[in-house]
Formats: structure tokens, C-alpha cells, sequence
């Protein structure tokens, strides 16, 4: 039904929808800061995984679209290694 990239972006995105319920929602002001830190940890680490494979898709020749489109493959399944 789903493959593993599929499942890895369904499973960060519902834990990001949670994150964000939490981080707006003007009950639970425990877990807002936590909330704002983790979807910052979160962005910059994407950034520092995807940020260098760019570049390298960059260096071998290919366009900027191209690149983009692979790096973001690479980057999926490195982390879909990780589930």
C-alpha cells in the first residue's frame, strides 16, 4: 500500500500537525516551548542533511531542478534508513 518514503513524510507529518496543535493551542502552554524548540531542531537538521548533498548534486553537472529533486530523494532515504 504505501512504501517507505510515503510512510516516513505520513509519520512526520502527523507528528508535526501534533507539534503545531501544541505549540498554537492556548491550553497547553507546558509543552509550547517545547514545541517551537523541536520544529526548529527539526528544520535544521533537514537543512544540514539536505544543504550538502545539493551542493554535491551541484558539483557532478546537474541542474538546479534536477539537483533539488535528487537531494531531496537522498535525503529520504537516509532517513527512511532510520525507521
Amino acid at each position: 500500500m504505501f512504501n517507505v518514503k510515503q510512510c516516513v513524510v505520513l509519520i512526520v507529518l502527523l507528528f508535526n500537525i501534533v507539534v503545531l496543535f501544541c505549540v498554537f493551542n492556548p491550553w497547553i502552554k507546558d509543552w509550547m516551548g517545547q514545541g517551537i524548540v523541536l520544529l526548529i531542531v527539526e528544520g535544521v537538521s533537514i537543512v544540514v542533511i539536505g544543504v550538502p548533498v545539493f551542493v554535491h548534486h551541484m558539483r557532478k553537472g546537474l541542474p538546479p531542478r534536477q539537483a533539488l529533486a535528487e537531494s531531496m530523494d537522498s535525503v529520504m532515504n537516509f532517513l527512511s534508513g532510520w525507521v
